[in-house]
């Protein structure tokens, strides 16, 4: 039975390559095509061009397999998501790349990356009739949930061969599948964060590079730090020069221009977009608001914490692999470290959302979302800003599919606000040390030990509050005693003896048993922190 077409894996397959024309022009074509009779065939022209935005560049000796995406909006609305492989064929000497791409109607980074590195290992080791029949295998299969996976068998050479493809258990942040390094190894952590908010409230952006492969990757890092959100408006990571109209695009977009580009965009008649130079760290045009003002320093210092000491990681760690003289344990070990990384900054971006939408389902009536109660129910010094994300298109997309199908949609975030655990870290550094907080331990759990949190639900009880301030005050307690004064923040080496109370989401229980958990010995300065959305009351 033919898999309908909404839920079919991919529209199109396409193998591009590159060749010199007699005048001496590097042109794209199209080597290979799955399905070969493509009834509706919109993609094929524009795909090409998104392939080889830089096709002056080649042929060239030296290229690291670059991946990449880019979205396709149709008239009727409809979007497709292309994913796009590129790297140079065996041999010596300058020679093309070849470029292998896939066009579909969803969003799944790390599943189709996947198909697309088994596309091109066919491609380039066996013929073309044993590509068409893995391609048909795949095709067979319907888009899985996230988690599920699916086999594909076919006769390669004559023997059957199988493989299990698999999409990843949860529809979290992509920053695990994506080259984010790049971003920040050349934005500094305000500046990243600058382009975060502008991006939270649907600007018109463009990046800026030399390089392609810094450009798409940092595009696309980006975006990523969107989750739980998804993008809805025009993503090109690197926009061919035929398309640099789009720039001046009435609606919100995101794009990614070469340098040599620049000047003729530059000329374009475009309001309200922020340029970022990204070989240059900064700006090179800024919208009249600055979109960051729109929060509070306490909501986004958190973030700036963790990505400022991330940049250092990765610089730092780099400065070490290149001592390495063995490659694969050069490759292992930056691979770990991205992925440790990326688990660091995808934690400290999800606490931020989860802070500010975990309780939107409490605002949903039927199937109605009551967004203005919801913006009231938000701090007064952040509604502007929460105005203009409610009224954003990926918010009404992110809150209208689950409406729609709550088993749609089941990624960490979702997941956590199940189990009802939004949070690590709940205290603000000024409620605890003062005016002065940015050097200022930060984390309840790194204070009191792994689980200790407190829910910043208007149902948390009177004991787990007053629990909480006793042992805020034992920390405020003199030097002597092992704590730290309110009026002075500590210096990042110093070191915090714990004290004996409390995790407070078992505080009942400790009292009552008269049993203390044991804290760490020591806490270092400094770990992230998420804010409260409600003041907390006074200390007894």
């Amino acid at each position: 039975m033919a898999v309908a077409t909404k839920k079919k894996l991919f529209d199109v397959v396409l193998v591009v390559e590159l060749q010199e024309e007699a005048d001496g022009a590097v042109n794209p074509f199209i080597s290979y095509r799955f399905p070969q009779l493509f009834e509706k065939d919109p993609f094929s022209a524009s795909v090409t061009q998104f392939c080889f935005p830089d096709k002056e560049e080649f042929p060239t000796e030296r290229m690291q397999s670059e991946v990449f995406s880019f979205v396709l909006t149709e008239a009727d609305g409809d979007k497709r998501f292309g994913y796009c492989l590129r790297k140079l064929p065996g041999g010596s000497g300058p020679r093309y790349p070849v470029a292998y791409s896939m066009m579909s109607l969803f969003p799944c980074y790390p599943l189709y990356t996947k198909i697309l590195e088994r596309v091109a290992y066919h491609y380039e080791n066996s013929s073309g009739k044993d590509l068409t029949k893995f391609l048909e295998s795949v095709l067979a299969n319907r888009f899985p949930k996230p988690g599920e996976s699916f086999s594909v068998k076919a006769e390669m050479g004559g023997k059957m061969e199988s493989w299990r493809i698999t999409r990843p258990d949860e529809d979290g942040c992509q920053l695990e599948y994506i080259n984010f390094e790049s971003y920040l190894e050349h934005m500094d952590a305000m500046n990243v964060l600058t382009t975060f908010t502008s991006l939270m409230v649907e600007r018109r952006i463009i990046f800026v590079a030399n390089s392609l492969p810094v450009l798409s990757s940092t595009v696309q890092a980006a975006v990523a730090f969107l989750y739980p959100f998804t993008w809805q408006h025009i993503f090109i990571p690197v926009l061919p020069t035929s398309l640099l109209s789009f720039c001046c695009a009435p609606m919100p977009f995101v794009v990614g221009i070469l340098r040599t580009s620049l000047d003729e965009v530059l000329q374009l008649p475009m309001d309200e977009v922020l340029i970022v130079d990204i070989d240059n760290n900064g700006f090179l045009s800024v919208p009249e608001s600055n979109d960051i003002d729109l929060l509070p320093q306490n909501y986004w210092l958190p973030l700036k914490n963790v990505l400022h000491s991330t940049r250092k990681e990765i610089k730092r760690n780099k400065k070490k692999r290149k001592k390495n003289v063995d490659a694969i344990l050069e490759a292992s070990c930056q691979e770990y470290e991205a992925k440790q990384a990326a688990m660091k900054l995808s934690e400290i971006f999800l606490e931020f959302f989860m802070y500010l939408f975990s309780d939107w389902r409490e605002f949903v009536d039927g199937r109605d979302f009551d967004r203005d109660q919801f913006i009231e129910s938000r701090d007064p010094e952040i509604a502007e800003f929460m105005d203009m994300i409610c009224g954003s298109q990926m918010f009404e997309r992110f809150v209208q599919e689950r409406i729609m199908d709550e088993d749609a949609v089941c990624g960490t975030f979702d997941k956590r606000v199940e189990r009802n655990e939004p949070f690590g870290q709940f205290v603000t550094p000024a409620q605890l040390f003062g005016a002065d907080f940015e050097q200022a331990p930060t984390s309840l759990e790194e204070v009191f030990g792994k689980g200790a949190r407190m829910s910043m639900r208007p149902t948390g009880t009177t004991a787990k509050t007053k629990g909480m301030f006793q042992t805020l005050r034992k920390l405020g307690r003199s030097k002597e005693e092992g704590g730290v004064p309110v009026d002075e923040t500590p210096q990042m080496s110093s070191t915090i003896s714990a004290p004996t109370l409390i995790s407070t989401t078992s505080c009942a229980a400790a009292q009552a048993s008269g049993v203390t958990p044991s804290p760490p010995k020591h806490l270092a300065i400094p770990p992230p922190f998420v804010v409260p959305r409600r003041p907390l009351p006074r200390p007894p």
